[in-house]
């Protein structure tokens, strides 16, 4: 067996291990690179797909989820793109801008409900979809294994989609002037989102998967909870319905503070873990390992807010230990970032936290009381 396939077959124990909280030979490492010093320094490779396996295996990573190299590694460039190819967005009436290495939606052909409902997304074709999604995918979950590292699959959940098309303050507009035009807006993009979970769960594609949805600042919810249960909530059930009916874990994902919504997240919308519990919000890892055990999957909580772009390397080695110590006990963690690796981290701190991970993590670990 080749020294890449072993390491591969290595990679993919130590994760399944982990999500089915099973004790491997160390904690994983999870993340998503968007520094663009580690990949001057890492990725050599002219092609953007190699150019970012070679990255995410340099800095020590195990797992990573989908990400958006036929877009140039820019998010809302590749939302431009993806709406444009299936949705019948028409990308010069829409303008981008980048400051910083930051890039958002600065124009929009509308700027009203009334602009909005004349431009809302067409419904995806599902065999368009299914013709780009099933040989994109293989190509780069192959180019990774290569390397011996392990991609999730991973979206945007339909009311992300909705804010990042309309823009956050019309899209709040709306669910109070229109809310028909919402619910319109909603279902076109929990059709995009259902097509691809259910290409992932019917070509075995990976053993989990990630559904992003912000919706929570720092303080709280960002949307009320009986519009997130009514409108929201129900269209992820439907979109995991798939995944979990093949056994693919669903990470759930929303930056900020979920105290009062994690309960329902994991009881009745019953997601297998949790990303990227943002200590800056008050997320704390120990209780949530404490309250839900084997219940919920843990993915994050390295500080990258003021954590990983200040402190001293000492510091972020002392953080990881602390949270392997809370967390990785009896399985069920890797270890990340609280959001991503973005240009604000010293490529030396992001070295440094993943190199802790493998120094603090090796099992067993001891259970804390």
């Amino acid at each position: 067996m080749a020294s890449t396939e072993r390491r591969y077959i290595e990679t993919l124990e130590r994760f399944t291990a982990t999500i089915n909280f099973e004790e491997p030979d160390r904690v994983p490492t999870w993340d998503t690179l968007n520094n663009e010093e580690l990949w001057r320094r890492f990725g050599t490779s002219s092609d953007p797909l190699k150019a970012a396996v070679e990255t995410h295996r340099a800095v020590g990573i195990d797992v990573t989820r989908f990400y958006w190299w036929y877009s140039g590694f820019d998010w809302f460039r590749s939302k431009i793109i993806d709406f444009s190819r299936f949705m019948g967005l028409r990308p010069d009436e829409w303008e981008m801008k980048t400051k910083a290495g930051t890039s958002w939606i600065n124009k929009r052909p509308f700027a009203d409900v009334e602009g909005l409902r004349e431009h809302l997304p067409q419904p995806p074709d599902e065999d368009a979809v299914a013709a780009w999604y099933i040989p994109f995918f293989q190509k780069t979950i192959r180019a990774f294994a290569e390397k011996g590292l392990v991609l999730v699959g991973g979206l945007e959940a339909p009311l992300t989609d909705a804010y990042t098309y309309a823009g956050i303050d019309l899209l709040g507009k709306a669910i109070y002037l229109a809310p028909e035009l919402v619910t319109q807006l909603l279902d076109t993009f929990e059709k995009w989102c259902r097509i691809r979970a259910q290409l992932w769960a019917e070509n075995d594609l990976g053993p989990a998967f990630f559904v992003g949805e912000d919706i929570a600042f720092g303080s709280g919810l960002m949307f009320s909870p009986n519009f997130l249960k009514a409108q929201v909530f129900p269209r992820i059930a439907r979109i995991m319905q798939p995944l979990k009916k093949r056994g693919v874990k669903v990470i759930f994902h929303s930056d900020g503070a979920l105290h009062s919504i994690i309960d329902y997240l994991v009881k009745e919308l019953r997601i297998d873990g949790l990303n990227p519990i943002e200590p800056a919000a008050g997320m704390d890892v120990a209780k949530i390992k404490d309250e839900y055990g084997e219940r919920l999957i843990l993915v994050g909580n390295i500080d990258v807010s003021r954590l990983l772009p200040s402190a001293n390397p000492q510091d972020v080695e002392q953080a990881v230990r602390n949270t392997v110590a809370a967390a990785a006990p009896g399985g069920g963690f890797c270890l990340a970032s609280s959001s991503e690796i973005h240009n604000a981290i010293p490529v030396e701190n992001a070295l440094i936290m993943y190199r802790a991970a493998h120094k603090y993590g090796a099992y067993p670990l001891p259970r804390l009381p």
